[in-house]
């Protein structure tokens, strides 16, 4: 079992967000998927230079997750629905600048799996980040 990295678009809006936690994987300016071939350059050159380049961090859905989370205060849920589709909501868990505060907003859409709900649900909530 593998984590799901996140897509081009996802990749954009968060490079957008000033996302930059270091990783293997990479999309290049054209969404092409750089899967971990940079590596050797991460030791050689500086990462901030390497993202200036056009690169943009392909991390997990998770380590995204995570990072809304720890930095936005912003909660993705993933909800099963009674159809055997998914679907999300986000909250916020404390951040001020983002109009969520003490409210959970429900993505009314239904999404074949766990993780392209959870996709949407990275896209929205960047979207939401001033």
């Amino acid at each position: 079992m593998e984590d799901q990295l996140i897509s081009f678009e996802t990749a954009k809006l968060a490079k957008e967000k000033n996302f930059d936690i270091k990783v293997l994987n990479y999309y290049n300016q054209y969404g092409c998927l750089n899967n971990g071939a940079k590596k050797q350059y991460l030791d050689l050159m500086d990462y901030n230079a390497l993202i200036s380049f056009g690169d943009h961090s392909a991390p997990t859905q998770s380590l995204l997750q995570k990072y809304l989370r720890d930095d936005f205060k912003i909660h993705i849920i993933i909800n099963p629905t009674v159809t055997d589709w998914w679907t999300f909501g986000l909250c916020n868990i404390g951040n001020e600048n983002i109009g969520l505060r003490g409210k959970i907003i429900y993505d009314k859409s239904d999404y074949n799996t766990f993780e392209d709900a959870l996709e949407e649900g990275l896209k929205t909530a960047l979207k939401l980040i001033k």
